[in-house]
C-alpha cells in the first residue's frame, strides 16, 4: 500500500510556493490606542495589492455579489433580520458603485486586522485573499466591521476617523469610501444571514451611520 505521507520532493515543492509569515502576529493585535496606525498599515498592504488583472484571470467580479441580495430577498421576501430598505438601497448602490469605477484592479476580497499578518519579508503580509476584480473602494468595507475584538460601540468610535483616513492614504473620494464601506457592511450581514439564520449585528450598526452620510 503507497504511503500517504507527502513526499520530500513534494514538501520540497510546496516550501517553494508557500511563505511562512513570522513572526505571524495579527494586526489586530495592536488594539483600539494604535488604531490609527493600524489603519495606516491596512492602507499601504490593500495599496500594494492593487494591481492590474492578469489576461485570461477568469475571477469573479464585485459586481457579481448582486446575486448574493437577490438571494436575500428571495428567502426573506417579506420580513428578515434586515431592514428591506438598506438591502435594496445597498443593492443598487452596487450596481451604481460599479458602474462609475475609473478602473478595475485585483482585490484581496476579504481584507481586515485577522488577515494581515507581521512577516519578515514585508512587515506586513496579507492572507487568505478571496480574489476578485473591481473598483479598488470594495476592498476598503471589511475594514470598517473589524477586528473581531471591538464591540460595537468601540467601532462607531472610530467611524468617522477611520473614513477619513481611509480617503486620504488610499486616494479615493470620501463618498465612494463611505458607498463602498456600507455596501460591505450589509453584504456582510447577508452572508452571516445565510450561514447562521442570524445577524452579527456590528455590520448593521456600523451602516446605519453610513446610511446618514450617503448622499
Amino acid at each position: 500500500m503507497p504511503s500517504l505521507l507527502p513526499s520530500p520532493a513534494f514538501r520540497a515543492n510546496v516550501s517553494a510556493v508557500l511563505e511562512r509569515a513570522e513572526p505571524g502576529r495579527e494586526l489586530a493585535e495592536l488594539g483600539p490606542d494604535r488604531d490609527g496606525e493600524a489603519t495606516a498599515i491596512l492602507c499601504s498592504v490593500m495599496r500594494r495589492l492593487w494591481r492590474k488583472p492578469p489576461a485570461g484571470h477568469g475571477l469573479p467580479r464585485v459586481v457579481d455579489y448582486g446575486v448574493d441580495f437577490e438571494a436575500y430577498g428571495t428567502r426573506f421576501p417579506s420580513e428578515g433580520p434586515l431592514p428591506p430598505r438598506m438591502v435594496s438601497q445597498a443593492a443598487e448602490l452596487l450596481q451604481q458603485l460599479a458602474a462609475t469605477a475609473t478602473g478595475a484592479v485585483l482585490l484581496h476580497g476579504d481584507l481586515h486586522h485577522h488577515n494581515i499578518l507581521q512577516a519578515q519579508r514585508e512587515p506586513w503580509l496579507a492572507i487568505d485573499p478571496h480574489g476578485l476584480i473591481g473598483d479598488p473602494g470594495f476592498d476598503i468595507g471589511a475594514m470598517l466591521y473589524n477586528p473581531m475584538t471591538f464591540d460595537a460601540e468601540q467601532l462607531l468610535q472610530r467611524l468617522p476617523a477611520r473614513l477619513e483616513q481611509l480617503s486620504d492614504l488610499t486616494g479615493l473620494e470620501l463618498e465612494r469610501v463611505v458607498g463602498w464601506g456600507f455596501v460591505m457592511a450589509l453584504l456582510s450581514e447577508i452572508w452571516t444571514a445565510e450561514d447562521h439564520d442570524e445577524i452579527d449585528g456590528r455590520p448593521l450598526a456600523i451602516a446605519e451611520v453610513m446610511a446618514g452620510l450617503l448622499h
